[in-house]
């Protein structure tokens, strides 16, 4: 189950994906902008693995690894190559390699199943980590790196961990809030690259669960 601003979005065991709640741009997936109260089926299909859902819209994957997106798409939320609201799943990019999705705030992270990380949506912040502060529209990969193994995203950033058990961070760190212990950096410095997460024990990086 994950929850949007005001949608939720959840999997049963029979990989049937079901959502309910507020619905204005499409972000339950329904081919509608109805509100619904209680869950509702999206589509017939029985072959989704992981969703996540985001302020407005929502991130999905089936089991044959291509990535689906529907709802809001300001900034290029939906990774699709335009900024058009889509109402039902549309698949983005013609892949079927990824292995894991998550939803930031107004911008979604990917991973490949050869460990590579993708980033698409609002970037004002430098949240996709792609070194600069431009939107995009598409999933772009992060770096050259292929040993991503989890990513998580927030409302301004994304942390995500390697296969060394490092923790990397992209995104603002505002001097004098509540972010800068808990992202290891010091006074007001914005990071529109990742970077690496200092002083946690290795011990403690291995069991490091993002969520």
């Amino acid at each position: 189950m994950t929850v949007g601003d005001r949608h939720t979005a959840a999997r049963r065991r029979d990989g049937t994906l079901w959502t309910f709640g507020y619905n204005p741009s499409g972000q339950l997936g329904l081919g509608d902008t109805a509100h619904r109260s209680s869950p509702v089926q999206v589509g017939n299909l029985s072959s989704w693995s992981e969703v996540a859902a985001s302020l407005d819209h929502t991130v999905a994957r089936r089991t044959d690894g291509t990535l689906w997106a529907f709802g809001a798409n300001n900034s290029g939320f939906l990774g699709l190559g335009n900024t058009v609201d889509r109402s039902s799943p549309v698949q983005v990019g013609n892949l079927s390699s990824w292995s894991e999705v998550a939803g930031g705030t107004w911008h979604n992270l990917a991973r490949r199943t050869d460990g590579t990380l993708w980033a698409f949506g609002a970037n004002n912040f430098g949240q996709l980590g792609l070194g600069n502060t431009l939107d995009r529209s598409s999933p772009v990969q992060v770096g050259s790196l292929s040993s991503w193994s989890e990513v998580a995203g927030g409302t301004y950033n994304t942390i995500a961990r390697r296969t060394d058990g490092t923790l990397w961070v992209g995104c603002p760190n505002r001097g004098g809030t509540s972010l800068n212990p808990i992202l290891g950096f010091g006074p007001k410095i914005s990071l529109p690259i990742f970077r690496i997460v200092g002083d946690i024990p290795a011990e403690s990086r291995k069991h490091f669960k993002l969520f």
